[in-house]
């Protein structure tokens, strides 16, 4: 991804004032950067209107709030503001139009780094549980239906234990997803138990 840093240009100018040379060349640097339109800052739409087609925030002529209309331009070389229905396309008169704000990021879980278990082989990822420890768990995630009084216990990403059994309810939902504990799967688990969990 591309980002575009935005500087006081004002301000670049008043550090630059006591350089002569140095003034001349922010000056017309700024002077030949291209506008960019700032989220927050109502822009003039007869006299800027946007450049791209995309939907904007929007004043419409007479309204008291703010909304929401898409942008383009007729088959005449004319801005249109303009808003789909089910049934029709209504144009509006728009007084002034900024961009939408970009939406928040959303803080994607970094998935565990795949790695063979030395004892069986089997691939495994290390699970960071709630006490700040690691598990070793199967690679695969399951999708579980929870049961306190199962045998077979599943580490959620988050690092919670929780016991069930793989599936999922009649109506397709399951109440988890998680990893098996390599404990439980592991031909040598006992064996790596002892030495200790650094060993698997």
């Amino acid at each position: 991804m591309i980002e575009k840093k935005y500087i006081d240009g004002t301000a670049w100018l008043e550090q630059c004032s006591k350089s002569y040379m140095h003034y001349n060349l922010a000056r017309k640097i700024i002077n030949e950067a291209p506008a960019a339109p700032v989220f927050g800052q109502w822009i003039d739409a007869v006299k800027q209107p946007p450049t791209e087609p995309d939907e904007y925030i929007v004043m419409i002529a007479g309204a008291a709030d703010a909304t929401s209309l898409y942008f383009n331009i007729d088959d005449e070389g004319e801005p249109v503001w303009f808003e789909e229905t089910e049934y029709s396309t209504n144009f509006y008169k728009v007084t002034h139009w900024m961009p939408l704000p970009q939406p928040p990021r959303q803080e994607q879980e970094k998935k565990p780094n795949v790695c063979k278990c030395r004892s069986c082989g089997a691939e495994i990822v290390w699970v960071a549980m709630q006490s700040g420890k690691k598990m070793p768990c199967d690679a695969a995630l399951i999708h579980a239906v929870e049961e306190r009084d199962a045998k077979t216990s599943f580490v959620l990403p988050g690092g919670i234990i929780k016991r069930g059994r793989e599936g999922r309810h009649p109506n397709g939902e399951a109440d988890f997803v998680g990893y098996r504990s390599h404990f439980e799967t592991c031909p040598n688990a006992d064996q790596f138990r002892k030495r200790g969990q650094g060993d698997a």
